[in-house]
């Protein structure tokens, strides 16, 4: 791997870092004004109508992944020609699909209104409710057409692992996004507006894309011919990709929706907050192994070996379950005091229904490296097959739980399915089929888990004892069990490997 690459991956972490933490700290500022300037019913209808369309997003059909894979490949390769007819093949079904997805976003929007065949979302609402999300559905279905054609150059970018550019683009986004939404909401206009901003940040960045692209890249598809055989792969690929797609999305959304249908938008707003919240925790997860994708794609093109692969697995998987252990055993500890202070009383569920999302996510996410190895070998359809019955039976799960205790049972459903799954079953596929040392990842970072767990001990007791009654004492509560967190993990948490990374960024930044 070149220095130039490396540079991107790094640049890319911590710019991915930087975007994330800009945006936990812009959701802390911006989303409780939202939600006073937009009202909890107003709010509900905006996650409603998110889920909904979420739907729609299927129709990647999991194109997205495999344009990445395969321009990865023809780059690894030195293959110009084939990269350029790649793209051209994929911008070609990507004009079809956008036009599928107007079709569709239309019929969803007609139908959204009771008595018809989705009417069931909507016995909860008003009328009012009701006409207002189906002008927000519709204008997502703009949003997603649009993305689809414009999409193929931001897959491009990451292939050639151009990371810096989109992730300073990201940042730009997050920031000015927030402001743009409050100055609309400031002047009386409710969610439409708020959909009607994001449209246009969306297709801002996407245009960004595709300038930089043609620009910096020098790229440009060409419409000819591509081999039956590669087609035929591709089409294999995409297909257990859209099922994976099914699987990650409808989890969320069926909850959403699930809670839309029997218990109002209250309820869905609650749980909102809490998928937010979550979402970010998951952010955080990925941020490191989404980088190594298209690195792990030249490796197999070049046949790698297992060890090298196993050594990698265990060495990103380390860095991240550091990051999210720190994440979820803060907020374990401190999180009630931050839902009140931030969202205020009637949000009080969500702190249960994040740390029940949460939890059984530790070692799962720790190992998202894994969905990247499966992918770039083509070994993922297991994956989405049994995360595909895994999801249904979550869902029959979740909705009796979610009729009994709305938020914290459909929760319940999810973390159930998610021990199950990506906990259980695939560390034993990880294992004795694709051959990674899950033995040696466990025996890595076991000992991590039992520090980590000696620290929010320590971390819960101190909020038990010493009360947050404001921001202020919230924030030093926070500040030292950061300090307290960080200090045990260096000394008796990291390895050698791990303690001359640090080293080195406090090198570069005593330079700097």
């Amino acid at each position: 791997m070149s220095n130039q690459v490396k540079s991107q991956i790094k640049s890319g972490i911590v710019l991915s870092y930087v975007y994330i933490a800009i945006s936990m700290v812009a959701g802390l500022l911006y989303t409780p004004k939202m939600l006073e300037m937009l009202g909890q019913s107003q709010y509900g209808l905006y996650t409603l109508a998110t889920s909904i369309i979420g739907y729609l997003s299927f129709l990647n059909l999991g194109l997205e992944s495999a344009l990445v894979k395969y321009t990865a490949k023809y780059v690894a390769l030195g293959d110009k020609e084939s990269e350029q007819k790649i793209g051209g093949g994929f911008l070609r079904i990507y004009f079809v699909l956008a036009a599928v997805a107007l079709a569709c976003g239309a019929f969803l929007a007609y139908t959204l209104k009771p008595g018809m065949v989705f009417g069931f979302l909507t016995t909860k609402l008003t009328a009012d409710e009701i006409l207002s999300l189906r002008v927000m559905v519709a204008l997502m279905t703009v949003n997603l057409a649009v993305s689809f054609p414009l999409g193929v150059y931001g897959a491009v970018i990451t292939a050639h692992e151009k990371f810096t550019f989109r992730k300073v683009v990201s940042i730009i986004r997050e920031i000015a996004m927030p402001i743009t939404v409050l100055v609309v909401l400031f002047f009386g206009y409710k969610a439409i507006a708020l959909v009607v901003v994001h449209v246009i940040f969306n297709i801002a960045v996407l245009l960004s894309d595709y300038i930089y692209a043609k620009k910096a890249l020098s790229y440009k598809v060409v419409y000819g011919k591509i081999e039956s055989s590669v087609v035929r792969e591709i089409v294999d690929y995409s297909v257990f990709i859209f099922i994976g797609m099914i699987v990650d999305r409808i989890s969320d959304a069926t909850n959403s929706m699930v809670l839309g249908a029997v218990s109002g938008t209250a309820a869905v707003a609650v749980y909102g907050i809490a998928v937010q919240i979550n979402h970010y925790y998951l952010n955080f997860s990925s941020s490191i192994s989404s980088f190594f994708f298209p690195r792990i794609v030249g490796m197999s093109v070049k046949d790698s070996d297992n060890k090298e692969l196993s050594d990698l697995f265990i060495r990103v998987g380390r860095v991240q379950l550091f990051v999210i252990s720190l994440i979820c055993s803060g907020f374990i500890a401190f999180g009630q005091d931050f839902i009140l202070l931030w969202a205020g009383e009637e949000y009080r569920m969500s702190y249960y229904i994040i740390v029940i999302l949460m939890l059984p996510t530790l070692i799962s996410r720790s190992q998202s490296l894994g969905t990247q190895i499966l992918l770039a070998k083509n070994k993922h359809k297991f994956r989405a097959v049994f995360y595909l019955i895994i999801t249904l039976i979550d869902i029959a799960i979740s909705i009796p739980l979610a009729m009994k205790w709305e938020g914290v049972g459909a929760a319940i459903g999810t973390a159930l399915a998610t021990i199950v799954g990506p906990v259980i079953v695939m560390n034993i596929y990880y294992s004795r089929v694709m051959h990674l040392d899950i033995k040696g990842y466990f025996k890595s970072t076991i000992p991590i888990l039992l520090k980590v767990l000696l620290v929010a001990t320590a971390g819960y007791a101190m909020n038990y004892f010493w009360k947050a009654d404001g921001w202020l004492v919230l924030f030093a509560q926070i500040m030292i069990y950061l300090v307290l967190f960080l200090l045990i993990i260096y000394f008796w948490g990291f390895n050698s490997y791990e303690k001359n990374l640090i080293k080195n960024v406090v090198k570069k930044l005593k330079k700097a």
